[in-house]
């Protein structure tokens, strides 16, 4: 997983090294640590070339280590599956439970930031999962950048879902971040408030401003 992760960092993903790469991992994944697992999973998510079958392995030998899995195992797992756009409906469960169940200073508001738009970019609607992010990210509002913010509102209007007051909270931290949001992130944002119906002359003000 090392090796992997090695040569996806320095940008080099030859299709036979990544394939030697597997064949030689594959047989051995059992015997991987969490963490070992989890890189592997992000290296391959990094490269140019598909191997579902490589996902698939990892997946269905990573279940019973579920409980081994920190804090940045989970996250890096979660991510890597996200950015593939594998379908892992046993895996996501788990971890989505594992970050549930996890105190939540375990996860820093960036990967928490990160884990909401895995779920919602997969389109797997874990609803406990989106109001425990929620709940954490309340306590941390003023933390995000301007374009975490938007990435937020984004995704919980992707998938609909409206936790009690972290609209509010979103508009309120965006006050004097407007000319840190790229344009994208603006009209993210803008869809999100529309989305779910939020009604917040400060937020609409603030992206006419910002997109002058």
């Amino acid at each position: 997983s090392s090796l992997a992760w090695a040569y996806s960092t320095l940008g080099y993903d030859s299709l036979p090294l990544f394939e030697n790469i597997a064949d030689a991992a594959i047989p051995k994944l059992d015997k991987f640590k969490p963490q070992e697992k989890a890189m592997m999973a992000l290296a391959y998510s990094r490269i140019n070339y598909s191997f579902p079958y490589v996902f698939n392995e990892i997946a269905s030998r990573s279940l019973h280590q579920i409980e081994q899995f920190g804090p940045l195992d989970t996250f890096n797992m979660i991510i890597a599956y996200a950015k593939v756009g594998h379908k892992s409906e046993q895996l996501m469960q788990a971890l989505a439970e594992k970050v549930i169940h996890q105190p939540s200073h375990h996860f820093s508001p960036q990967m928490l930031v990160g884990i909401a738009w895995a779920y919602a970019n997969t389109a797997h609607h874990t609803r406990p999962l989106f109001h425990a992010i929620a709940k954490s990210l309340l306590d941390n509002i003023h933390k995000l950048t301007a374009n975490e913010i938007a990435s937020v509102a984004w995704s919980y209007a992707s998938v609909n879902c409206n936790h009690y007051g972290l609209f509010d909270a979103l508009a309120e931290a965006s006050e004097g971040k407007w000319p840190q949001f790229s344009a994208q992130s603006l009209a993210n944002l803008a869809w999100a408030y529309s989305t779910m119906k939020e009604v917040n002359p400060r937020v609409y003000e603030g992206i006419a401003k910002a997109s002058m």
